[in-house]
């Protein structure tokens, strides 16, 4: 889905950071608010296989076991990322970082600072980049995968509740706009 700037400035309005890999809302990433989501999610998933998924308060990066679920992962603020799940805005900082290590096109060496910037072991760091569609060449350079543009079609109310949400948003935004209320 391609967004609008309109769009995208009415969303940033209401806290959601739209990244490369990611679509967050830093407020609730924070522990207390990440803790009570993971733990709502758990018990609307009930019946799907995978445990509760709560890494420490704080933590950059956490463990991920096999039969954990994305849902519970990213209700916690984490992406699955391969063995280990990592911070929606960790996510953000890795991938500014590789793509501002990378000189023209060339691919970004990794650093253990990169590994930092996540809280996770060195030898983690290939994992997440692959999980996150990174790839490397022969040089053990990383840079990211080709971005494949999506054919521009028109939303679809096929049940989806986020269908109508672009179209929200602008109208809401034209409102704001009619009342003198710039968003």
């Amino acid at each position: 889905v391609v967004l609008s700037p309109d769009v995208r400035k009415a969303l940033a309005h209401f806290g959601v950071r739209i990244g490369r890999h990611s679509i967050f809302m830093p407020a609730l990433i924070r522990p207390r608010a990440a803790r009570t989501l993971a733990l709502l999610a758990h018990v609307a998933q009930a019946g799907r296989p995978g445990g509760l998924f709560l890494p420490r308060p704080g933590a950059l990066s956490a463990p991920c076991e096999e039969g954990v679920h994305w849902i519970a992962c990213a209700a916690a603020g984490y992406r699955r990322c391969g063995r280990i799940a990592v911070r929606f805005d960790r996510v953000e900082l890795l991938a500014r970082a590789v793509r501002e290590a990378a000189p023209a096109k060339s691919g970004a060496a990794l650093t253990p600072a990169m590994a930092q910037l996540i809280g996770a072991p060195f030898r983690e760091l290939e994992g997440v980049l692959a999980a996150l569609s990174y790839r490397a060449d022969g040089q053990g350079l990383w840079r990211p995968a080709a971005p494949v543009r999506p054919a521009r079609t028109r939303p679809r109310d096929d049940g989806n509740p986020f269908a109508a949400l672009p179209n929200l948003l602008s109208g809401e935004l034209d409102r704001a706009k009619r009342r003198g209320n710039p968003a």
